[in-house]
């Protein structure tokens, strides 16, 4: 999704949901944490989890009833998205501070960051596109084994990728989508390849994709092997960067698009539209929100450029989405209920098969606890409209699990 707009575009929706009926699954052991971009908080959930459970930790803000509008600081976040545990840190994408922050765990309500990449300080919040800058993150991700950090830097449409370095804001070492690491394709706070007046954060590309260029990356993740794929929303596309890793390198393989100069939405078994996340599963298969169609699609390994889906959450089958909105206009949400998604705009998978899914014009996390079944119904839903509380996640977005 889009990261930079200071106004949220909706407050959640009131939906006539039967919630209550609904069983308390699944019970495995694990914290959720949930990034509400429109709350600018990070929140974290204990399992067992059930409909409407309360958040137990908050971080970014100083107790569970503030949402946004905080001076920048260590202690704060602003429009936040995709977040990933580095170490023994959870680092957010902290999108309108333009910055990447690390808050050490153990993890408590209002605990100061300790780290920052992107910029100089806690207390600055200005984008560009120098090596040490950001505009806009979306979203970081870490390679334990090679000891590798990347950062999706949205807005100027690249990927910087720091080597063993978890220090106060790093030089990168390495660039994607760019051919240096002083490149960066943004127009002002927008990425350039929207074109010169995009309209809201659910635009997509006007230019054509490449193997080289991305369009707003807005996820990341590396796969065991230590090849790290790309959510990239306006390209309707994910890609694998295979290591080694160098400047400008070109992606070796693509999915929601039959080759790599491709860039079409569409509501198939083998297309996507406006990407937002992905996951890998236990097994090495690969989840994606498929934010602009409103679904979560698995994709079983090994992987080839264009291939189908095996299977659909959230969605009655591979071709519907809700509403009959334009690709890059608001979705309609007034078809979401435990078994259909508005916009899919995060996802996780834990260890037991349970995939989590956010819904972010609708204010809902959905956990399914059936990974290998398409358009099953969501067991546990969180989420609560109205205002900013424990129960609340306002337009949710990235998701962390830890186990």
């Amino acid at each position: 999704m889009r990261l930079v707009l200071t106004v949220c575009c909706c407050l959640g929706l009131g939906l006539p949901f039967a919630y209550a009926l609904m069983s308390a699954q699944p019970a495995h052991a694990e914290t959720l944490w949930v990034t509400a971009f429109g709350e600018c908080r990070v929140l974290g959930y204990q399992s067992p989890f059930s409909t409407n459970m309360a958040a137990s930790v908050v971080i970014g803000a100083k107790n569970m009833n503030t949402g946004c509008f905080a001076p920048t600081g260590a202690h704060t976040l602003n429009l936040p998205n995709i977040s990933a545990f580095v170490d023994n840190y959870l680092a957010v994408a902290d999108s309108e501070n333009s910055r990447v922050i690390f808050f050490a765990e153990p993890l408590t309500i209002g605990e100061p960051a300790s780290l920052v990449y992107g910029q100089p300080d806690f207390f600055s919040n200005g984008f560009g596109h120098r090596p040490k800058q950001l505009n806009h993150a979306g979203a970081v991700a870490y390679d334990s084994v090679h000891q590798i950090l990347a950062i999706a830097d949205s807005s100027n449409g690249r990927v910087l990728l720091y080597e063993n370095n978890l220090t106060l804001n790093p030089r990168p070492n390495i660039v994607l989508g760019e051919k240096k690491l002083t490149q960066g394709s943004s127009n002002g706070i927008f990425p350039s390849c929207w074109g010169p007046n995009p309209t809201s954060f659910y635009n997509l590309a006007v230019r054509s994709a490449t193997p080289t260029t991305l369009c707003n990356p807005a996820a990341l993740k590396f796969d065991s092997l230590g090849n790290l794929w790309v959510a990239e929303q306006g390209n309707s596309r994910v890609v694998r960067f295979s290591p080694p890793f160098h400047n400008g390198m070109a992606a070796d393989l693509a999915l929601g698009q039959p080759d790599l100069n491709s860039d079409t939405p569409r509501t198939t078994p083998d297309g996507l539209a406006g990407v937002n996340d992905l996951a890998f599963d236990s097994a090495g298969n690969l989840w994606v929100a498929d934010w602009l169609n409103g679904r979560a699609l698995k994709y079983q390994a090994p992987f080839s450029i264009g291939m189908a889906a095996s299977v659909v959450k959230g969605q009655p089958d591979m071709f519907t989405r809700d509403g009959n909105v334009p690709y890059g206009d608001q979705p309609d949400c007034h078809n979401a209920n435990e078994s259909r998604i508005c916009d899919a705009s995060g996802i996780a998978v834990d260890s037991a098969g349970n995939v989590f899914v956010s819904d972010f014009d609708t204010g809902r996390l959905l956990i399914f606890s059936d990974e290998t079944a398409s358009s099953t119904p969501a067991s546990v839903i969180l989420g609560v409209a109205g205002p900013t509380t424990a129960y609340s996640i306002r337009e949710p977005v990235g998701l962390a699990i830890q186990e």
